[in-house]
């Protein structure tokens, strides 16, 4: 039975922050030579070279979003555009086209590092991180997705901001409503107080000029906004997605 590879190229450190948040379940990444190939259960699956290309295409995308969220610094794993089929030891090679760096996907994935000596690095604790939980998320919930790229996007904005937490609140009023911030209250993400002054906070930046006084005072800082939005993210995964 034909063994499907996909090729990546990434930085040691950035291997490391993959292995720091995925665990070994759906994807190992591998040193063959000079070269680094991803190896999944998605490609079993797989018919053809155009079927394993498109779906590393989406593992690397979907592990490059999650991870970015957690982590501003996080350059990102490069799908090479190669895929290889291994047969009797042997690698059989094609390449598509130039390596692409991919930003948003749809398959779930997880990942181990290889360390400096070429062997795997130890395997992080059994449980299901936050990058990981996201991972599933994506691959049940495009919005989920959409969101995450939206709050992983540089430099942060009001205006990236508000899309976040109106899609938040969406996702968890009971009626699907993007306006029930009471929801959020009613979980204890959010005191009622916290609540209006960043909706109006995030409102007063979203539209353009002239633009009135905040009736809750002066507008949150940019930095603050942010933290509050990232914590309701996280809140909803934890709660969509438990560990």
């Amino acid at each position: 039975m034909a063994r499907w590879l996909a090729k990546i190229s990434a930085s040691k450190r950035d291997k490391r922050l993959v292995q720091q948040h995925l665990t070994t379940k759906a994807l190992v990444i591998e040193e063959v030579g000079q070269e680094t190939f991803v190896v999944s259960p998605r490609f079993q699956s797989c018919k053809d070279v155009q079927e394993i290309r498109a779906a590393a295409a989406e593992l690397i995308a979907n592990v490059n979003l999650a991870i970015q969220v957690v982590e501003r610094h996080f350059e990102g794993v490069l799908f090479e555009d190669t895929v290889a089929e291994q047969r009797n030891g042997n690698l059989h090679r094609t390449v598509f086209a130039e390596a692409h760096s991919y930003g948003i996907g749809t398959a779930t994935a997880d990942a181990v590092a290889i360390g400096p000596n070429g062997k795997p690095l130890s395997s992080p604790a059994s449980s299901r991180s936050f990058a990981e939980r996201m991972l599933a998320l994506f691959d049940r919930d495009d919005r989920v997705r959409e969101v995450a790229f939206v709050l992983g996007a540089e430099p942060i904005s009001y205006q990236n901001l508000f899309i976040v937490y109106e899609t938040v609140k969406g996702l968890m009023s009971p009626k699907g409503d993007r306006a029930d911030w009471q929801a959020l209250v009613n979980l204890g993400w959010i005191s009622e107080d916290d609540s209006k002054r960043l909706w109006e906070t995030l409102g007063y930046y979203h539209h353009g000029h002239p633009r009135g006084s905040l009736a809750c005072g002066p507008a949150l800082a940019l930095d603050k906004a942010a933290q509050m939005v990232g914590d309701l993210f996280r809140r909803m995964v934890d709660h969509l997605q438990p560990t």
